[in-house]
């Protein structure tokens, strides 16, 4: 559980940046977009032999992605201002990223 929960949360901020940088993408674009990047990661993981390489990842990886992605276009539909939109964003994309760095940094201090 704590494996799906850390994959999820780590992709969040991925799916932030891809609202911001393309805001009117179609879902299954962006989630051909999460997948393969995970999988990117997951061969790179098979061939560097670091980590493990399982399905499980691609999917909690796309699944966070996802949540990222909703976050971001839920705060380009509440919020009317367009200067706004992008501070919240960005707000939100920061933070996430650096609870993302906080989680790799407990993960390599404990593996």
């Amino acid at each position: 559980l704590k494996e799906v929960l850390t994959n999820i949360i780590l992709f969040v901020p991925f799916g932030l940046y891809i609202g911001v940088l393309i805001p009117m993408a179609k879902w299954q674009r962006v989630m051909g977009t999460l997948f393969a990047s995970s999988l990117i990661l997951e061969v790179e993981q098979f061939l560097l032999a670091v980590g493990v390489t399982d399905i499980t990842d691609m999917i909690t990886n796309t699944i966070g992605g996802l949540i990222g992605y909703w976050l971001c276009r839920q705060a380009w539909k509440k919020i009317k201002n367009e200067k706004k939109k992008e501070l919240v964003v960005v707000l939100i994309a920061l933070l996430g990223t650096i609870v993302m760095i906080g989680i790799l940094i407990t993960q390599i201090q404990y593996d």
